[in-house]
């Protein structure tokens, strides 16, 4: 019965940290999107180094999120 309860404490941990790290990649897509919203082919392209910059930021979010849910750590 106790180790049923820490497993569920455990699992309880890792699904709130899941769920900040979806908020996060949900706030980062939407700053991409309102980047580019209005925008159309060169001028879509203006941005570059910030949509880069985004885009870097998001991967970095889901190796995170990865790490939380497979490796057992928060990240």
């Amino acid at each position: 019965m106790a180790i049923t309860r820490q497993r569920c404490r455990s699992e309880a941990t890792t699904l709130e940290a899941l769920g900040a790290f979806d908020k996060l990649l949900i706030g980062q897509a939407e700053l991409l999107r309102t980047t580019l919203d209005g925008t159309s082919g060169e001028a879509a392209l203006a941005p570059m180094p910030d949509l880069q910059a985004g885009v870097a930021a998001m991967a970095d979010t889901l190796r995170r999120r990865q790490t939380a849910l497979f490796g057992g750590g928060v990240g």
